[in-house]
């Protein structure tokens, strides 16, 4: 008998001119997988569908034309809509496996529509590709063409994804200037929007773009090897551009340039940031730490990165194409839901347990491990409007070693925190950028600690998250133990009622998302008007204040900014350094309240400039 061939399916409603699109995988030996489909109208996506793995049927019979039949779940703006609603998938003729009708219910009744195979890959992507013309240009066959097999569009296709890829030509910095050897994330941004600014209406058509640039100037700097933007969605909707750092220290390190290790390692930096916007988590965050996939970093596996190199496929792994395969358009699509917002349970972070592919089994027993987590704010009550920082630890609480990776920020990948407002509201604190960066191990003791104050948890990439007067709880998550997740206790903090000036403050800030990416960016320079207006205008009205934190901390934000050149991509002339101007503003920083390395910061300059 002839089967429902593999790949991707199209067609159209008669009675409202909506476009249906279908996927169905095979394993090998050709057994079926799994579907789903979308469906969308002439200006946008309206819902999708994922088949319930356990009601999937195919009938094999020889005297039967191809036919599959189950469940499915649908999923309406981003949120499982419906579960267990049946479906059928025939041949339309058994001679010819390119043409199927599909019946379902899309929420009046049953309705069938003809289905046409389109290709054998499930999935589209076009990647746009810029660089700066101070750096070398990869050859093309890392992006295409590889006789082996070496390159981006045949490691998407690996992945059922058919991927175009347009590079242009790499260009100056800015007219008339030289270009940054380390590019900051305010600069980045900058370069983004000047360029290549991504689309706000995201239909079947995915894109993501790329950029080549030197180092990366912040936490990390040289260890980070790319970077995939996770911006806030009122300036442009996330997961549609990247980084790859050339010049960063696993790059540089592999010579000569395009040479057979230098190509390798670019094109997993490429494919594992196109991994992130395409919604995937690192391995190691779901528990796959030995996982041989790009979405691990080769140098940090346990059977080291030369064995990994040995046995990797190039490919992504079985519950990451699962996800790739069939998640929904919401979950998956590049401009739809944030980095980490899955509803699907493919992977991690969903919601519908039907589709929930199988996890690999942690590589060590989690009974073994004795550890626990702590997050605290640097106090219990806030002012309105005031900067919060929380402290994250890890204690070691056994008489063994304890291996962990040191990375204690929400944007290394190991750490989520949840936080309940007073209103009964659940979010995640959501770093404007994920970076991906060799995330150093350690080893603790026993009956020691480590930790972290540095977390900036007043705003992320979603916005403001302490606007509201009252209690709110916290709770940490860590995934930096091989095979173990460690759940803190919760803890509290209380925002007080704000005065007039306090107000008028806070909503300077948080209306302007500008001026919250340059204050997390530490970067006044991104927005200078605005902070202009708030520092002239706005921060004078706030009394001297021992209690409140935000007068120091913005003048912390002001003096880092001015110590550095800042050279944003639309402006031919870089910000040179104004150290008198950044020396002034340190000289009025009280860093009680505030972290650790305001204070170290802060003494380290200003005895350096004695």
């Amino acid at each position: 008998m002839a089967l429902i061939a593999e790949g991707r399916y199209e067609g159209r409603l008669a009675e409202n001119d909506r476009t249906v699109t279908l996927r169905v995988s095979r394993r090998e030996g050709g057994r079926l997988d799994n579907l789903s489909g979308d469906v969308f109208s002439t200006t946008a996506h309206i819902l999708s569908f994922a088949g319930d793995l356990a009601s999937l049927a195919e009938v094999t019979d020889a005297d039967v034309s191809g036919r599959i039949s189950g469940r499915v779940s649908f999923f309406s703006e981003g949120a499982l809509a419906r579960t267990g609603s049946r479906f059928t998938l025939v041949l339309s003729d058994e001679t010819d496996d390119s043409a199927v009708g599909l019946t379902l219910n899309l929420g009046a009744g049953d309705v069938t529509v003809a289905l046409s195979r389109t290709g054998p890959e499930l999935r589209s992507l076009r990647v746009d590709v810029d660089g700066l013309d101070s750096l070398p240009t990869p050859q093309a066959r890392i992006f295409e063409g590889d006789p082996a097999g070496k390159d981006l569009v045949s490691a998407l296709k690996r992945a059922s994804i058919a991927a175009t890829v347009n590079v242009r030509p790499f260009q100056p910095y800015a007219a008339g200037a030289s270009t940054p050897e380390r590019l900051s994330m305010g600069e980045l941004h900058s370069l983004m929007d000047a360029w290549s600014r991504p689309p706000t209406d995201i239909g079947q058509a995915w894109r993501v773009h790329v950029l080549f640039a030197g180092q990366y100037s912040g936490r990390g700097e040289a260890d980070v090897s790319g970077v995939m933007y996770d911006v806030e969605p009122h300036r442009r909707p996330s997961r549609q551009g990247l980084a790859v750092f050339l010049n960063s220290t696993a790059i540089k390190a592999c010579t000569p340039v395009n040479g057979d290790n230098w190509r390798r390692e670019v094109l997993f930096t490429l494919v594992h940031e196109i991994g992130h916007a395409l919604n995937l988590p690192h391995a190691f965050e779901d528990n796959r730490a030995q996982s041989l996939t790009w979405m691990n970093y080769p140098r940090d596996m346990p059977i080291g990165a030369a064995a990994f190199w040995n046995s990797f496929g190039e490919s992504f792994d079985t519950p990451e194409l699962a996800f790739l395969h069939h998640a929904p358009f919401s979950d998956i699509a590049p401009g739809q839901n944030d980095y980490a917002q899955r509803r699907s349970s493919f992977l991690s972070g969903g919601s519908n347990p039907m589709l929930k592919a199988k996890k690999t089994t942690p590589t060590i027993d989690p009974t073994t491990v004795k550890a626990t987590l702590a997050v605290a704010p640097l106090k219990a009550t806030y002012v309105f409007g005031e900067p919060v920082f929380l402290k994250l630890a890890v204690t070691n609480e056994s008489r063994r070693k304890l291996s962990l990776a040191k990375a204690l920020d929400p944007s290394d990948g190991f750490v989520s925190i949840r936080i309940e407002t007073p209103l009964g509201k659940q979010r995640t604190l959501r770093p404007p950028a994920a970076l991906c960066q060799r995330a150093p191990s350690m080893t603790l003791a026993p009956r020691k600690s480590v930790a972290f104050d540095g977390i900036l948890a007043s705003f992320d990439a979603d916005g403001a998250i302490f606007d509201t007067p009252g209690r709110y709880r916290l709770q940490a998550t860590f995934k930096g133990i091989d095979g173990v997740t460690l759940t803190s206790q919760p803890s509290f903090l209380r925002v007080l009622h704000p005065t007039r000036a306090e107000e008028l403050v806070a909503i300077s800030i948080w209306d302007d998302n500008a001026l919250m990416r340059a204050i997390y960016c530490r970067q006044p320079l991104v927005a200078l008007d605005s902070w202009q207006r708030l520092v002239e205008e706005k921060l004078r009205l706030l009394p001297d204040d021992g209690a409140n934190t935000t007068k120091s901390y913005l003048r912390y934000v002001a003096a880092l900014g001015w110590m550095e050149r800042f050279a944003p991509a639309a402006r031919a002339a870089a910000y040179r350094p104004n150290r008198r101007k950044a020396l002034a503003h340190l000289r009025t920083v009280e860093p009680r309240d505030l972290p650790q390395g305001v204070s170290r910061r802060c003494g380290e300059l200003l005895t350096k400039k004695r």
